[in-house]
């Protein structure tokens, strides 16, 4: 990860640009070793549970299914008689347990499984609650405050884009989109002159944001130039510095592209022996410019590793812990033991099903009658 060299001055007292100036170089070195760290991490933890958890779960999932099968069987068994309540109940746990981690059952059992729970639900509390019909319910009712949202800031005069948003997108990448769609509708009406009329107070602020992106572009592009004409790989005549050079104009042309001022200063310094000086020759106006970006940059690192953990292929690590914090400290391998044992437990249980049918029935009374007392133990 880049680091930028602070600022030094021999004999002379930092000033309060110069302080904060440096603290922040600090800080978003921290940040950016978090981010890796916690990435890093992540996909250590992701890879041991793919590889060693995962198998285990898929095979304890598909014996969980043959016995929620053998369940159901003997459920319907007593059709035409008032079945237990609490083995429907049992049969809903089941349910939910193979949905939680069956991410790899077929679209067919998927369905199977779905049009079991509705008939349970009908039949004990007369309704029906498909998964499908849920999660649109779900989607329907979240467009129903995005469209409340937009009538409010349309009364305002600001005409906020709200497609594409789904009840599912985590929290912190929700929030991100509507305050990037809320700043483009206020530029957007800014432009228009249909927006309403800003205060003394937001003019300024607006004023000093076009102030640190201007000068912020400008800095960008400035140190941009300069690198690539120092490094340019078409002017290197000698194969090895020529190689050398194109993989520094790779991380020079992305952080142009990124607009990342602190990784572009950084090159720099790698570049240039004495640059630390040249940022001893900022003044404290540039120096506030750069604090300012500096501070953006910071939050934007520090939301990046917060949504890690809320990408789709974390999903299977989910199952077992709530944030990316008790991930640190979740162990893989306990979980691999615990998960054995409860194969271990379905694949017992599985042999006494297989046994004929009274001693069956006699089993699957047992298994409902501990559940019940469990269930009822849990009510008092």
């Amino acid at each position: 990860m880049y680091q930028i060299i602070p600022i030094i001055i021999k004999d002379k007292v930092l000033s309060k640009e110069e302080a904060a100036f440096n603290d922040l170089l600090l800080k978003i070195g921290t940040a950016n070793d978090s981010f890796e760290n916690t990435k890093s991490m992540l996909e250590s933890k992701r890879k041991l549970a793919d590889s060693q958890l995962r198998p285990i779960v898929d095979n304890q999932i598909a014996i969980s299914l043959k016995l929620f099968y053998i369940y159901w069987e003997a459920y319907n068994d007593k059709k035409g008689n008032k079945r237990d309540v609490y083995f429907a109940h049992f049969l809903i746990k089941e349910y939910g347990e193979i949905k939680k981690l069956g991410e790899n059952l077929s679209e067919k059992e998927h369905s199977y499984l779905n049009s079991i729970y509705d008939e349970l639900l009908l039949e004990h509390y007369g309704e029906k609650s498909d998964n499908k019909e849920d999660e649109e319910s779900d989607q329907e009712e979240f467009e129903e405050c995005l469209s409340d949202l937009k009538r409010q800031y349309l009364k305002i005069g600001l005409d906020v884009d709200i497609s594409n948003l789904s009840f599912y997108m985590c929290e912190e990448e929700l929030k991100a989109q509507l305050n990037d769609r809320l700043n483009q509708a206020k530029q957007k009406a800014h432009f228009d002159g249909t927006g309403p009329k800003k205060s003394k107070k937001e003019l300024k602020k607006e004023a000093a944001q076009k102030e640190i992106e201007a000068a912020k572009k400008k800095s960008v592009s400035t140190i941009f130039k300069c690198l690539a004409k120092l490094v340019h790989p078409d002017l290197e005549l000698d194969e090895t510095e020529r190689i050398k050079k194109e993989e520094f104009m790779k991380k020079v042309n992305q952080a142009y592209n990124e607009k990342d001022l602190f990784t572009l200063l950084a090159l720099e310094q790698e570049l240039m022996a004495d640059s630390s000086e040249r940022l001893n020759e900022l003044s404290d106006a540039q120096l506030k410019i750069y604090i300012k970006v500096f501070k953006e940059q910071l939050d934007e690192i520090k939301t990046k590793e917060a949504k890690l953990f809320y990408q789709p292929e974390y999903n299977f690590l989910r199952n077992y812990v709530d944030n990316a914090f008790s991930l640190k400290i979740w162990k893989p391998e306990n979980q691999v033991q615990i998960s054995i044992n409860d194969l271990k437990k379905v694949e017992r249980t599985l042999q006494q099903l297989n046994k004929p049918k009274r001693e069956r029935d006699a089993f699957i009374k047992a298994i409902v009658s501990s559940f019940r007392f469990e269930l009822q133990r849990r009510y008092y």
